[in-house]
Parts: C-alpha cells; sequence; structure tokens
C-alpha cells in the first residue's frame, strides 16, 4: 500500500508542487513548495492576464513565458516530486509500520483511529 500513496503523492506533486505534501499530511512542506511555485510565476513569469477567456489568457501567458521561468518552475516541481518521494519511502518501511489490531492494515500516526475500519486507537 506505501507504493501506492507514495506513487499519488509524486504525481500530485508533477500537477501542483506542494500537493503531494498536503496528500500526506505535510502540510508546512507543501505550503513552502507552493509559495515557491507561486513566487517563480510572479517574479519570472508575463504579465498576468486580468480580462478575457480564462482558458485564451492562460494559453498566451503561459506561450509568453521565458525560458528562466519554465526552467525555474521545472526545478521547483522535480525538487517537489523528489522530496515527496523520499519521505514517502523513508516513512514507508514495513517492519516498523503500525497496524491496526481490528484490520491489520497500516495506520497514521497522527490519527487515533483506523483510516481503514474506524477502529479507535488506545495511547499508548
Amino acid at each position: 500500500m506505501g507504493r501506492i500513496r507514495r506513487l499519488v503523492a509524486v504525481i500530485l506533486s508533477f500537477l501542483f508542487p506542494g500537493l503531494g505534501h498536503v496528500y500526506v499530511r505535510r502540510f508546512q512542506r507543501g505550503l513552502g513548495f507552493a509559495a515557491m511555485a507561486v513566487g517563480v510565476v510572479l517574479l519570472l513569469g508575463p504579465p498576468l492576464p486580468t480580462s478575457g477567456p480564462v482558458v485564451e489568457s492562460a494559453l498566451e501567458a503561459w506561450e509568453a513565458s521565458s525560458f528562466e521561468a519554465n526552467v525555474a518552475l521545472s526545478a521547483v516541481e522535480f525538487a517537489a516530486m523528489l522530496d515527496v518521494y523520499l519521505l514517502e519511502r523513508s516513512t514507508a518501511d514495513p517492519e516498523t509500520a503500525a497496524s491496526c489490531p481490528n484490520c491489520g492494515r497500516e495506520l497514521d500516526e497522527s490519527l487515533s483511529f483506523c483510516p481503514w475500519c474506524a477502529h479507535e486507537l488506545r495511547a499508548e
């Protein structure tokens, strides 16, 4: 199950830097990567359109973006994908992962119940 979660997190980070981190409940890191992506667009990207159809305006802005802006945004995106992959890989050790005493599936350490069967976990 850890591989699927890791793959979903990487795909979400590909769609927008920081989304994969939010998916794995690393909110501060996700916000940091999202802020970097937005900062790159605001600092290096073309002026944002303020009127007209949304899709056409977005396509025009994308075509007008500079090579440097595309490289910088790709670097942020790649860093977010690599970071979330390594985070999930390091925490997905099956020998140390806690499992639910009721259903036996993998637990999220930050929850006081099993997300799969809703079994209440006792604080130890």
